[in-house]
Protein backbone atom coordinates (compact mmCIF):
# COMPACT_ATOMS: atom_id res chain seq x y z
CA UNK A 1 0.00 0.00 0.00
CA UNK A 2 2.94 2.19 0.69
CA UNK A 3 4.29 2.37 -2.96
CA UNK A 4 0.46 3.17 -4.04
CA UNK A 5 0.40 6.50 -1.81
CA UNK A 6 4.13 7.17 -2.93
CA UNK A 7 5.15 6.78 0.93
CA UNK A 8 8.85 5.85 1.61
CA UNK A 9 8.60 5.51 5.39
CA UNK A 10 7.69 2.18 7.75
CA UNK A 11 3.43 2.81 8.95
CA UNK A 12 4.73 0.77 12.01
CA UNK A 13 2.42 -1.96 13.64
CA UNK A 14 -0.98 -0.87 14.91
CA UNK A 15 -0.61 -0.15 18.73
CA UNK A 16 2.85 -0.91 19.23
CA UNK A 17 4.81 1.40 17.06
CA UNK A 18 5.59 4.07 14.41
CA UNK A 19 2.86 6.00 12.91
CA UNK A 20 0.21 3.30 13.72
CA UNK A 21 1.19 3.26 17.65
CA UNK A 22 -1.78 5.71 18.86
CA UNK A 23 -4.80 6.99 17.56
CA UNK A 24 -2.54 10.86 18.00
CA UNK A 25 0.20 9.65 15.64
CA UNK A 26 -2.42 8.31 13.72
CA UNK A 27 -4.28 11.62 13.37
CA UNK A 28 -0.90 13.25 12.88
CA UNK A 29 0.20 11.54 10.09
CA UNK A 30 -3.17 11.88 8.47
CA UNK A 31 -3.60 15.91 8.81
CA UNK A 32 0.02 16.61 8.16
CA UNK A 33 -0.46 19.16 5.04
CA UNK A 34 2.31 18.45 3.26
CA UNK A 35 1.58 15.01 1.85
CA UNK A 36 -0.56 14.69 -1.31
CA UNK A 37 -3.88 13.33 0.34
CA UNK A 38 -4.97 14.94 3.81
CA UNK A 39 -7.85 14.31 6.26
CA UNK A 40 -9.40 17.08 8.22
CA UNK A 41 -11.14 16.17 11.23
CA UNK A 42 -14.81 18.28 11.66
CA UNK A 43 -16.59 18.02 14.83
CA UNK A 44 -19.07 15.17 14.86
CA UNK A 45 -23.41 16.38 14.08
CA UNK A 46 -25.96 15.94 15.43
CA UNK A 47 -29.18 15.14 13.91
CA UNK A 48 -32.22 17.52 14.16
CA UNK A 49 -35.95 16.63 12.97
CA UNK A 50 -36.68 19.81 12.07
CA UNK A 51 -35.22 23.79 11.79
CA UNK A 52 -37.47 24.59 15.11
CA UNK A 53 -35.51 22.25 17.22
CA UNK A 54 -31.61 23.00 15.43
CA UNK A 55 -32.75 26.31 16.92
CA UNK A 56 -33.59 25.57 20.15
CA UNK A 57 -30.40 23.92 20.08
CA UNK A 58 -28.32 26.52 19.12
CA UNK A 59 -29.69 28.85 21.02
CA UNK A 60 -29.00 26.83 24.43
CA UNK A 61 -26.01 26.36 23.68
CA UNK A 62 -25.61 30.01 23.11
CA UNK A 63 -26.52 30.57 26.58
CA UNK A 64 -24.54 27.33 28.30
CA UNK A 65 -21.21 29.44 26.23
CA UNK A 66 -22.35 32.70 28.03
CA UNK A 67 -22.97 31.53 31.67
CA UNK A 68 -19.66 29.65 31.56
CA UNK A 69 -17.20 30.37 29.10
CA UNK A 70 -17.34 33.82 27.87
CA UNK A 71 -15.44 36.55 29.04
CA UNK A 72 -15.33 40.55 28.38
CA UNK A 73 -12.75 41.19 25.68
CA UNK A 74 -9.82 43.61 26.51
CA UNK A 75 -9.99 46.18 23.60
CA UNK A 76 -6.12 46.74 23.83
CA UNK A 77 -5.76 49.17 20.08
CA UNK A 78 -4.29 52.26 21.15
CA UNK A 79 -4.23 53.92 17.62
CA UNK A 80 -5.86 55.90 15.46
CA UNK A 81 -9.54 55.09 15.03
CA UNK A 82 -10.56 52.29 12.50
CA UNK A 83 -13.72 54.24 11.13
CA UNK A 84 -13.78 57.97 10.36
Amino acid sequence: MNDLCDLQQDLGTKGRTGILRSTATRAAFLSDPTHRIRFVYTPKRASFTGVEQLNKRVLAFIDYFNKTMAKPFKWTYTGRPLVV
